[in-house]
């Protein structure tokens, strides 16, 4: 049998994160192995039922959502067209809905 491939990084960049987006990709990522893995990336957020936090979680490897990837390309965005230099929490709190009225 083919020893697993040593990785440190996993980074999912397809639109795919949930079985109900593609019930294929979800049974191909239940079985992966990948022994020594540090951090899974998932460029999608907002997923109810997300597989590859589901494999983060088995394999005990620390997972991230697309949400903070996100924020920080916001902000520097934001800075470029403003100038403003704001906290990214603060663009975190409005993509989670949590900015005060």
């Amino acid at each position: 049998m083919d020893k697993p491939p040593a990785v440190e990084l996993i980074v999912n960049a397809t639109s795919v994160s949930s079985p109900e987006e593609s019930p294929e990709l979800a049974s191909i990522v239940e079985k992966l192995k990948v022994p020594g893995c540090q951090l899974l990336l998932d460029l999608n957020y907002g997923r109810a039922h997300n597989f590859w936090h589901e494999m983060a979680l088995r394999n005990h490897i620390r997972f991230m959502d697309g949400l903070s990837p996100l924020a920080y390309q916001a902000r520097r965005t934001f800075a470029l067209w403003t100038g403003l230099q704001v906290p990214p929490e603060e663009f975190v709190k409005a993509l989670n809905g949590e900015m005060e009225q």
